[in-house]
């Protein structure tokens, strides 16, 4: 049986995807020729639940063919920071996703998140919504790092635990851990309805997908 549920957040708990591929395209739209943009947007897209900071390295070595330090890394991510922060604080969560924690409040629920650390937990707090989580965390750690010092810390048992994720990431980082895995699938990541987990487009479906999970 599931008592311990992780959640990853843009995507998953709110409706706010959208708005961090368009800050994607927003970011590098100066910056490179018409197909080097194309590119960067669909490799965002293709890595759903991958931190920002990973994406820029690749965008510059593989896309823009360019070598990346700290400090432009840095500057990135506060201009990506800029872009998206108060609209993901006022974007829609996703379906059911608020009535699901309102009223289910014997599991213990988590966020791991591949948003810096910082920024995760201040956009939970402007949404209100922190007093419904044991932890909220996010990068520079790596998903499956987190899932792991969740059920050491917490002592949760892998087999009583799921991740709910967006992304192949996600996926794998669950797997990684031993934690079952509850794929959200939207308009962006419709490869994942080939995987063998239970899916939810949305919370109404959770209850079942949970279940099956334990």
């Amino acid at each position: 049986m599931i008592r311990t549920i992780i959640f990853d957040f843009d995507g998953v708990l709110v409706e706010s995807n959208n708005i961090k591929t368009e800050a994607f395209s927003a970011l590098f739209k100066g910056m490179c020729n018409d197909e080097q943009h194309r590119r960067i947007v669909q490799h965002h897209i293709d890595n759903l639940g991958v931190s920002r900071y990973k994406k820029f390295v690749h965008i510059y070595r593989n896309i823009l063919g360019k070598d990346i330090g700290q400090k432009e890394l840095d500057d990135l991510s506060r201009s990506f920071s800029g872009l998206v922060m108060e609209r993901v604080v006022k974007a829609p969560s996703v379906n059911g996703a608020m009535e699901f924690l309102q009223n289910n409040k014997d599991y213990k629920c988590y966020i791991v998140s591949a948003t810096p650390h910082e920024e995760i937990n201040e956009i939970v707090r402007l949404r209100s919504i922190k007093g419904y989580f044991a932890g909220i965390y996010g990068s520079p750690k790596e998903k499956e790092e987190l899932i792991d010092d969740i059920l050491v810390k917490g002592k949760h048992s892998t087999e009583s635990t799921v991740y709910v994720g967006d992304g192949m990431n996600d996926y794998r980082a669950a797997k990684k851990c031993g934690v079952h895995f509850i794929a959200r699938i939207h308009d962006d990541n419709e490869e994942l309805l080939s995987l063998n987990c239970p899916k939810i487009r949305n919370f109404l479906d959770i209850e079942k997908a949970l279940s099956q999970s334990g």
